[in-house]
């Protein structure tokens, strides 16, 4: 593989985004380490099972393993960046989810003063 600084990055023309599914530390400075529920711009894909990737507005290129990461569109992309990372997950399943269906959502009864606890939401997907 290449080192990143042999990889061109453009500016604003990445091949697609991916959501981090798990950590991935690397002291190999041709890798770019990342958490999970990052969203990191893909620049390069090769068929060696990693794929050169950058931050939005960062400068460093880096191989990360393609097997940590899923392919995101780049509207579920700019929505995941405005989430909590600890959120970015469980939204992506939700969308997952809504693709094969309808999702269904019905509270429960509120809590009262006797029971001060929160209410739930019981999630059903509802398929053609």
């Amino acid at each position: 593989m290449a080192s990143p600084e042999r990889i061109q990055s453009p500016s604003d023309d990445f091949l697609f985004s991916v959501l981090c599914l798990h950590d991935f530390l690397s002291d190999d400075p041709t890798h770019l380490s990342f958490d999970k529920n990052e969203v990191l711009e893909i620049v390069r894909c090769t068929d060696a099972g990693w794929w050169a990737a950058m931050r939005i507005g960062g400068s460093t290129v880096g191989w990360i393993p393609n097997g940590y990461v899923t392919r995101v569109s780049k509207t579920m992309a700019k929505r995941l960046r405005q989430l909590p990372e600890e959120l970015r997950s469980y939204e992506l399943d939700v969308e997952e989810l809504g693709a094969y269906g309808r999702l269904a959502t019905r509270d429960s009864a509120a809590p009262s003063l006797d029971s001060p606890t929160l209410g739930t939401h019981q999630v059903s997907l509802v398929t053609p």
